[in-house]
């Protein structure tokens, strides 16, 4: 079983937005609650914060200051680009990975 400091998210991250508006935007798609708002459990929204975990060492470039020897620093920013959630059998297509792909959009 996992400790309680691993479950702690004490890092950057934009993940908080993320759940935030997916919260807000997306619906619950099958079963009872069909059409009610998305409600993410503690380990969906601790997916997302460490999905777009921001690097501590990421510089930031406002925009004003961008040119072409400045550029943005854009999927660089972030300590992961990929993410594999590893769950039993049938669980690969849900609706998680389709929030996820709709706030990515």
């Amino acid at each position: 079983m996992a400790d309680e400091d691993s479950w702690l998210i004490d890092f950057p991250t934009l993940g908080h937005l993320v759940c935030a508006w997916i919260e807000r935007h997306c619906r619950q798609p099958d079963g009872p609650l069909r059409g009610r708002p998305v409600v993410l459990s503690d380990w969906q929204y601790w997916l997302a914060a460490n999905r777009w975990r921001i690097r501590e060492d990421a510089p930031y470039v406002p925009p004003e200051e961008v040119t072409v020897d400045n550029p943005m620093v854009l999927n660089q920013a972030f300590e992961y680009r990929m993410t594999l959630t590893v769950g039993p059998q049938k669980w690969g297509k849900g609706p998680c990975t389709a929030f996820f792909t709709a706030a990515e959009g």
